[in-house]
């Protein structure tokens, strides 16, 4: 199928349109809107060139769907002109290309492009996923990916281009493209059942169509789901591992044959999730100080309700000379921002005598903690007393490593860890 081309001219140059009326088509400093008699394709004209508007989408962004200022001129003028490079998404577009689930910010008039990382960043710059528009792979290469340094500060910014100051000229279809085939709204929910965590993918098409997804952790054997009735909405349900990392992919047929898919990623769901903090403390660091904060974690509440802490259970792993015969008190802390010791959340002290080992001997603290929806609170441990361990009977090998066996709440609540390990403390004399 041919494609057919547009073309516009500058924001700021709409403002003049009615200052051209019956002017010559070359006149300085006058602009407007035109058609070509008895041809279909469109341009934006600037000086003695004129540039393709290869795409609806490029035409909307600049001009949205009016075509009221149009004024036609002759084919003999419009081939007066120099064919030159295609005209370009308005600045602020959000874009990408179908066989790539990157987001890209387009960051100038000369196609500069930022990839928005991260669908957090996308949300917190207030975006929306429905002003992405599917780009062509044919047309990506008129637009540059920049390095992500050169947005790090408004400092590294690139100025606009600046407007073109003599004629431009533009033709415009008279009617918009066909709007191709394609997958728009793409979103997942997450909840749970009495048998694991589960997601529901919602999407829609512009034409009916049958749906297939497969979605996997990583580079694992995919998983695959079906929806066979002709449909534009559709809202498909899948069972899921709680707080792992997917990635997925939507493919949809309709009635003519014609594919369309569209890619992305998700993190199931979990009602709590747990990360260890390995910045606590420093690695083979020597015990002789009077009280050890030997390592940290953050929960993090993703509900819509409370969540309350009805029992911490931990494990160490430590060598049994350094710490059976010593008695110690176990502390789980509130952990400031600056990870100094906060207040005291539970405590319990473990006699001369009685090893905090290994998986065998965990050590369990009945708490009552609340954190509150969308919370996130960090917690230290420390265990006091560790001054008292005589340094000359340990070796070198004799290390300390704390790690979070498992986190008790009320109620019905799933838990996912990640990097539970938190810390390593070596037994060596100062």
């Amino acid at each position: 199928m041919p494609i057919k081309f547009f073309s516009f001219i500058t924001a700021s140059s709409i403002l003049f349109v009615h200052l051209l009326h019956a002017a010559p088509a070359h006149a300085a400093d006058e602009i407007t809107l035109v058609k070509a008699k008895g041809s279909p394709a469109v341009y934006w004209v600037t000086g003695v060139q004129r540039r393709p508007f290869p795409l609806f989408a490029i035409y909307k962004s600049w001009f949205g769907e009016s075509f009221g200022s149009v004024k036609e001129i002759t084919l003999a003028e419009l081939s007066s002109y120099t064919l030159s490079k295609n005209v370009l998404f308005k600045k602020e577009s959000l874009i990408k290309i179908q066989t790539d689930p990157k987001v890209y910010r387009v960051a100038d008039e000369s196609g500069k492009l930022e990839w928005i990382q991260t669908e957090e960043e996308f949300k917190k710059r207030g975006l929306s996923f429905k002003n992405i528009v599917d780009v062509p792979d044919a047309f990506f290469p008129d637009y540059t990916i920049a390095p992500l340094s050169d947005f790090a500060t408004p400092q590294n910014a690139l100025p606009p281009e600046p407007m073109a100051t003599s004629t431009p000229i533009i033709v415009v279809e008279e009617k918009p493209l066909p709007i191709p085939f394609a997958i728009s709204g793409v979103s997942t929910a997450h909840s749970k059942n009495e048998t694991g965590a589960q997601v529901t993918f919602v999407f829609s098409t512009n034409e009916a169509a049958t749906a297939t997804i497969e979605y996997t952790i990583g580079d694992n054997a995919s998983s695959t789901v079906a929806v066979q009735t002709a449909a534009t909405a559709f809202s498909k349900m899948a069972p899921v591992q709680y707080g792992s990392a997917y990635k997925y992919l939507i493919t949809t047929t309709n009635a003519t044959g014609k594919v369309s898919q569209s890619y992305g990623t998700f993190t199931s769901y979990s009602d709590i999730h747990v990360s260890g903090l390995s910045n606590v403390i420093a690695a083979n660091k020597p015990l002789a100080q009077p009280i050890n904060l030997v390592g940290g974690f953050t929960a993090v509440n993703n509900t819509k309700e409370p969540r309350t802490v009805t029992q911490f259970t931990l494990r160490f792993d430590s060598a049994p000379t350094a710490t059976t015969n010593v008695a110690k008190t176990i502390q789980v802390v509130r952990l400031n921002g600056d990870n100094s010791v906060g207040e005291v959340v539970v405590e319990k002290t473990v006699g001369s005598g009685t090893s905090i080992l290994n998986m065998t001997n965990l050590q369990k603290f009945p708490a009552s903690d609340e954190i509150a929806a969308g919370q996130t609170k960090r917690y230290g441990i420390v265990i006091k007393n560790l001054e008292n361990i005589n340094l000359d009977n340990t070796l070198p090998t004799d290390v300390f490593q704390p790690y979070i066996a498992a986190i008790d709440f009320l109620g019905d609540t799933m838990v996912s860890y990640s990097n539970s390990k938190l810390g390593t403390l070596t037994y060596r004399k100062p």
